[in-house]
Parts: C-alpha cells; sequence; structure tokens
C-alpha cells in the first residue's frame, strides 16, 4: 500500500456518523453495496471484480512492485490498481479494500458524481494522499463484509466442523484468501479458537524449539498469559513440524494445565515489498467432546 499520511479529511467528516461504533456503519455501508450486487450465495466477487462496476470503477492489473493494490481518479475516472502477479483471493481482498476507500470518501462527499452526468466523478480530495491507520482498518473491515456478508458467512461456517480444512473450504467457496477467512472467523466469533501466526526458532544447545508470535487472535475474552509475549515455549515443535510439511498438521498440546487441539499450516508471508518468509497460521481449539 501508499504511504499513509497521520491525518484523514474522510474520518474527519464522516466523525458524527461514524459515533462510537465505527464499524457498525462500515458494516451497513458494505450491506447497501451486497444488496445492490443482488447475490445471495457466495462467491460474492469473482474474477470480473463485480463490486467495481458498482462503485463506478475500472480494475487494471499491473506489473508494480511497491504496492498490492490503489486507487486513484483520473479525468474523472476512477481507477483500482492490482498486482498482477497476486492471486486472485489476495486481488478480490485488494479490490475491495480500495472500494471501501471509495466508498468512504463518496459518503464524507469528497467524491461525487461530475455535473456532466457522463459517468465520470470529482475528486475533491486528491487520491495520491495516504489516509491513517484507523481508515484502513476500517476498509478492511468494509472488504470482510463485501466478500463474507456477516449472516451468509456464519451459517456456512457453522455448519461445518471447526478446524483449517475447514477454513481452506470456507476460502474456496468465498474465494478469500486463508487468512482473511480465518480472521473473519475470530472477528464474528464463530468458532471457539485461538489462532498464532509465528515461526519456529531453534533454541541453541538444545532440542527444542521456540516460536516468534508474529500475531494472534482468539475468540475468548481472556487469553491465555503467553499472549503479552513475543515468544511462546510450547507448541515449537509442532510449529516446526507445520512449517516443513505441505498438509496441515495436527496434534494435542497442554497449555496451563488445559488440552488444546493444534492444526498447523505453512503459508508465505510478505515481510517487505519484495521479500517473504515461511510462516506457520496455527489454530488452537477446545478438545473435540463425544
Amino acid at each position: 500500500m501508499p504511504k499513509r499520511r497521520r491525518s484523514s479529511r474522510v474520518l474527519t467528516r464522516l466523525n458524527r456518523y461514524l459515533g462510537d461504533e465505527p464499524e457498525k456503519f462500515v458494516e451497513l455501508l458494505a450491506e447497501k453495496m451486497v444488496s445492490g450486487l443482488g447475490r445471495t450465495e457466495p462467491p460474492f466477487q469473482t474474477g470480473a471484480f463485480e463490486y467495481a462496476a458498482l462503485a463506478g470503477a475500472r480494475v487494471i492489473q499491473t506489473d508494480s512492485r511497491n504496492y498490492s493494490g490503489a486507487m486513484s481518479v483520473f479525468d474523472g475516472d476512477i481507477v483500482i490498481h492490482v498486482r498482477r502477479d497476486d492471486s486472485l483471493e489476495r486481488k478480490n481482498f485488494t479490490v475491495c479494500h480500495e472500494i471501501g476507500h471509495i466508498e468512504l470518501r463518496k459518503a464524507a462527499g469528497l467524491l461525487k458524481p461530475s455535473r456532466t452526468n457522463d459517468g465520470s466523478f470529482l475528486d475533491l480530495e486528491k487520491s495520491h494522499e495516504g489516509t491513517t491507520t484507523r481508515e484502513e482498518l476500517l476498509v478492511h473491515e468494509f472488504a470482510a463484509n463485501l466478500l463474507m456478508p456477516k449472516k451468509v458467512f456464519s451459517e456456512k461456517a457453522k455448519s461445518l466442523v471447526p478446524g483449517l480444512e475447514s477454513v481452506q473450504a470456507l476460502s474456496k467457496i468465498f474465494l478469500t484468501s486463508l487468512g482473511a477467512t480465518v480472521r473473519r472467523i475470530i472477528s464474528l466469533k464463530i468458532w471457539p479458537c485461538i489462532v498464532v501466526w509465528g515461526v519456529p526458532e531453534k533454541m541453541v544447545g538444545e532440542d527444542a524449539w521456540a516460536v516468534k508470535v508474529q500475531e494472534f487472535k482468539s475468540t475468548f475474552r481472556t487469553g491465555l498469559s503467553w499472549a503479552e509475549h513475543k515468544y511462546i515455549w510450547w507448541a515449537g515443535k509442532q510449529f516446526w513440524r507445520a512449517s516443513q510439511s505441505e498438509f496441515i498438521v495436527e496434534d494435542t498440546v497442554a497449555i496451563e494445565g488445559k488440552c488444546w487441539r493444534f492444526e498447523g499450516l505453512r503459508e508465505w508471508h510478505y515481510v517487505s515489498r519484495y521479500q517473504r518468509e515461511n510462516r506457520v497460521m496455527a489454530m488452537f481449539l477446545p478438545p473435540k467432546t463425544a
């Protein structure tokens, strides 16, 4: 993504509408667009990028290595740029992310149809200017609501057995990445689980592995004590096994006297614009009951 600035004229203008629940405002804005699409079953966007047409935008695939997506307005035309080499699932989210910026600008009165009524737009805020972290989080939420509408996604997910295999199935149904899919499961609190993204690291002089935690998400109100630390000292061997496998690695792990189901899957993660690393997405679930 392009460099973001510290202030946001968009959110300032929308402040009275955002209130104490900005995510709710974004959810309602996305629901209106989903309704306009006229689909009741996934996928809600394909390689045709149907939501872009609803937003009055065109999608162009580029060979840029500087960003995965960007939005610009030139001579009244709204253009969304996506990286040609990205997967369809990543392009889908990128397009919907940029549509989030478009729709927030429209709601803020900073992007309006031109008076010539020829389908072009007037950009009252230069599109090359950046946005704040808060706005980025809101448009991420907007994109998730477009691709994985709450009601439909919840029904599909609840019909499946919790686990990474079901995450893979959902990502194929909704044409979304595994990361976006599992984050949606957690944000909607559909399954009781904890998800950790991390890199296994060998302990010096020991036959043991630690895990450098990059991110964790939980549907539980009270997290585990390790959530505040950069490293975890258990499940290291399971993380290492998952990092070496093409398939989901399953095991059980004892954490603070409780038994958890472990499911780990290797994934590639971009650490910079040009570099990526091999990390593990691990899901911890309560033990199965008879």
